[in-house]
């Protein structure tokens, strides 16, 4: 997972811009071998991410999985399937595993998680 999140905007938008992903394979490996069943808006933190995957799992919504979430820190992860158990991962780590330059993913610049630490006010 990357140190820097996406703003709702941002994360809206590269979500809309992978989409093309879906049914594409999540890993070219034998033994995980699952294709992306969805490009989705997610919490940036691994708490809330994961609270995310238990809502997916119960209705296959993306959206309704994220209502219960209200901070402005977000991210963008594939989910597949794999054996019937939801996996997934951030866009980022995806695209640097197959090897894809991230400058070609016109990614807006993230915001850094530590501009909105408290203990860094004035550092930026």
């Amino acid at each position: 997972m990357s140190n820097s999140y996406f703003n709702r905007d941002q994360a809206e938008m590269i979500s809309y811009q992978y989409q093309s992903l879906v049914g594409k394979p999540y890993s070219y490996d034998k033994y995980n071998a699952g294709v992306i069943e969805c490009v989705a808006v997610v919490p940036f933190d691994n708490l809330n991410k994961w609270f995310f995957i238990y809502l997916y799992e119960e209705n296959d919504d993306p959206e309704t999985a994220l209502s219960f979430y209200e901070s402005e820190q977000f991210d963008v992860i594939l989910i597949s399937r794999i054996n019937g158990e939801i996996t997934f991962i951030d866009i980022r780590t995806y695209m640097a595993a197959h090897h894809i330059k991230a400058d070609a993913l016109n990614f807006p610049t993230p915001v850094p998680a530590w501009k909105n630490d408290h203990r860094y006010a004035g550092a930026y």
